[in-house]
């Protein structure tokens, strides 16, 4: 059951990113930053996949990083690196106010402080990692995305290299500097979390080359009958 709603999830997100960065480029730049909000949301929601322990986080980053590889794409690099920054600043932003919320004394009639403290309360270390490796990965996807593009692959090939790339330095560090003192085997988390990644961003390629595909005939209709 988990598998199928991974695969309808992969397939929806991949599919909003495309069009709403097709559409318009700012519109790109929310998504993106509404995406690793929610990555950082359900980075605590444990799922079986499978047959591995993972988080339910995994789609939301990929998503993020593909609609990225997309502005750069359509609308350059400069673009995408400045979407990087904006989704970085968004999710500090993100990060702050839900600390501020704790500050807030609860009164008899509140029912919801105890779920927001186990969503939202989690340690200061795993929170710095997370912002310090979403930093790094995304700025590093943006090069790769480039780089691999000028090899003349194709667009989702290069987005398949640069995502597969990253997010393999994300799991590394993510689960070395963050994750060591509380799992029994990092090496373990490490190989399990991304063989997940790497279903996960295969699908989600796979959608994406059904698209522009799609966008390619589209546009080779539409110039046919001018």
């Amino acid at each position: 059951m988990n598998e199928m709603v991974l695969l309808l999830q992969c397939a929806l997100l991949t599919g909003v990113g495309f069009f709403l960065t097709y559409n318009n480029q700012n519109y790109a730049a929310i998504f993106t930053s509404l995406m690793v909000i929610m990555a950082n949301m359900f980075i605590v929601k444990q799922i079986d996949l499978f047959g591995l322990h993972v988080t339910a986080s995994d789609a939301y980053f990929i998503a993020a990083a593909c609609t990225l590889n997309m502005v750069q794409e359509m609308y350059g690099k400069q673009v995408a690196r400045n979407y990087v920054h904006i989704s970085f600043g968004v999710l500090i932003l993100f990060a702050l106010l839900t600390q501020l919320q704790f500050f807030y004394t609860p009164n008899v009639y509140d029912q919801a402080g105890t779920a927001f403290e186990t969503v939202f309360n989690t340690t200061l270390r795993i929170s710095l990692v997370s912002l310090v490796s979403y930093w790094l990965t995304q700025q590093l996807d943006v090069v790769i995305y480039r780089f691999a593009r000028n090899l003349t692959y194709t667009q989702s090939l290069a987005c398949f290299f640069s995502v597969a790339f990253t997010q393999l330095l994300d799991t590394v560090f993510f689960s070395v500097f963050a994750l060591s003192s509380i799992v029994a085997s990092v090496i373990h988390v490490i190989v399990f979390s991304y063989l997940v990644k790497l279903v996960i961003l295969t699908f989600s390629v796979a959608v994406m080359s059904a698209l522009y595909r799609l966008l390619d005939l589209m546009n080779d209709l539409y110039e046919s009958r001018i």
